[in-house]
């Protein structure tokens, strides 16, 4: 089924939450719609999931044998973890040795890599794992530690030194390396599995709060033509504001110009202004349409904001809490984009990875008993 921009209107009430100030800096679902109205973009809207989906932001994961490439002090982006020609053969068969369990004779292999080649930091973190096997926790810490003065961005490493870290009852520390670890790949499952059995000994909660745009909602813009099918519109119109959004941004770069303060039209490319304008849109369809639902069961009467919020799904209310809180491009990178393309994270500016790790902190680490 095919919606019109009229009945989109009405399913996502566009009302109360950008006008109570409550979303400053981004357009909302009206001023899309309008847009939308207005554009010589064909714009179409279904139930149903498209037929050619829009590539979203992914990227493949980051292996151990790649490290951060450094430019003028930032990491641009990941490059291969090469060694030496001489120090190869021993790394090789340091790696067939720990496959067969021979532990102490791999971390002998090891030590002849890195004798020859001392820069190698999968070297230095993989011969931890010779240590760390024989409970020789100590020199296993040293090791991974040494692969991060290398790689401080290595998620690996930080989370084999929690491992250590733990085993030597050290939990404060243990705790900030998988936070290290999360920080720098947020797609990290055996971190939070790791960082939630610490919390269970150590005396505190682990939550996360994902979000997971429908796949299939958006096509490409092609031909002048872009598509939104998103099921149960009825029932929950977030999504329709986060695709309103998205269509919007891909489809008009006049828009994108004005929204980035570019000189020139230039072909789309998301970017963390889109998300957090999306994701803000998600929120706002869905504050708009409780707002209306209630204020036509109260015979015309606007509720207040503080019965909106009441009234709100679980999820919602989370995500305007972060608003409040200061929170929220931390929440979009570490549970939304960073999921999705965790090596984009690497390449941020550093006070955007410190919102990251205060949202982490707050709202992933729930403070139980001690």
């Amino acid at each position: 089924m095919t919606k019109t921009l009229p009945g989109l209107f009405s399913l996502i009430a566009v009302a109360g939450f950008v006008a109570a100030g409550r979303a400053p800096d981004v357009t909302g679902p009206e001023g899309f719609l309008a847009i939308m109205t207005e554009s010589k973009v064909h714009y179409s809207f279904g139930s149903k999931p498209v037929d050619k989906p829009a590539r979203g932001l992914e990227c493949e994961k980051r292996t151990s044998l790649q490290r951060a490439r450094v430019v003028d002090g930032r990491v641009s982006g990941l490059e291969p973890w090469g060694t030496t020609k001489e120090a190869f053969p021993h790394f090789e068969s340091a790696e067939s040795l720990m496959k067969e369990r021979k532990f102490e004779a791999a971390a002998v292999e090891y030590d002849k890599g890195l004798a020859l080649d001392p820069a190698y930091g999968p070297g230095w973190l993989f011969s931890g794992d010779a240590f760390f096997m024989r409970n020789l926790s100590e020199e296993a810490l040293a090791r991974y530690r040494h692969a991060l003065d290398l790689d401080p961005t290595l998620a690996q490493a930080h989370r084999f030194a929690a491992d250590v870290l733990v085993r030597l009852n050290r939990f404060d520390e243990a705790r900030d390396e998988y936070v290290a670890a999360l920080v720098n790949d947020p797609s990290y499952s055996e971190a939070l599995d790791a960082l939630t059995e610490l919390g269970k000994r150590a005396g505190f909660g682990v939550a996360r709060h994902p979000f997971d745009p429908p796949k299939n909602a958006l096509s490409e813009f092609r031909d002048g033509k872009i598509s939104i099918g998103v099921p149960n519109l009825d029932k929950g119109p977030g999504w329709a504001g986060y695709f309103l959004c998205k269509a919007v941004w891909q489809a008009e770069p006049s828009y994108r110009m004005k929204r980035l303060k570019l000189a020139r039209e230039e072909p789309y490319s998301w970017t963390n202004t889109e998300e957090n304008e999306c994701v803000a849109n998600y929120g706002i369809a869905e504050f708009n349409a409780t707002e209306s639902r209630l204020e036509k069961a109260n015979g015309g009467k606007k509720p207040a904001s503080s019965e909106v919020d009441a009234a709100l799904p679980e999820d919602i209310r989370f995500i305007m809490g972060l608003g409040d809180n200061h929170m929220f491009e931390g929440f979009m990178f570490f549970e939304d984009a960073g999921r999705r393309c965790p090596r984009m994270i690497l390449t941020l500016p550093a006070e955007v990875r410190k919102d990251m790790e205060g949202y982490i902190r707050r709202f992933v680490i729930r403070e139980t008993t001690k």
